[in-house]
């Protein structure tokens, strides 16, 4: 939750809770995304919220990415993580959860990370 606030409520209306800019949900569906969603999230106020949204396939082509040796040390990960502005909010436990996520890729000279009309799954 980047702003504003969302309410959480488990299957059949059980386990309400309340979100605030910083909170998180949805770690289990980035886990294992095979079935429906089994909460409902709203915005209970007036006001609108503004929600970061990691989908499942970024959160896989992170995992997925190549496995050369780092060049940043974790702590430099999740400096650059709470640089990123939708990332502000997010609590030291998911900066590090994101910043463990990250993996280094190598692009060349005359090489492309990202190609014009190509869809995006991933966050650089």
């Amino acid at each position: 939750v980047l702003s504003g606030g969302v309410t959480v409520r488990g299957p059949a209306g059980a386990d309400e809770r309340a979100l605030r800019p910083g909170d998180c949900f949805g770690e289990e569906y980035l886990a294992d995304g095979s079935g429906p969603f089994r909460h409902s999230v709203g915005n209970p106020s007036d006001e609108p919220c503004d929600l970061a949204l990691l989908s499942a396939d970024a959160a896989a082509a992170l995992a997925a990415a190549s496995g050369r040796q780092e060049i940043l040390t974790h702590r430099q990960k999740v400096a650059l993580v709470r640089k990123v502005y939708v990332f502000r909010h997010l609590s030291n436990q998911h900066c590090n959860l994101i910043a463990s996520s990250f993996r280094t890729i190598v692009v060349r000279q005359g090489e492309s990370a990202v190609k014009e009309g190509e869809l995006g799954s991933q966050f650089f």
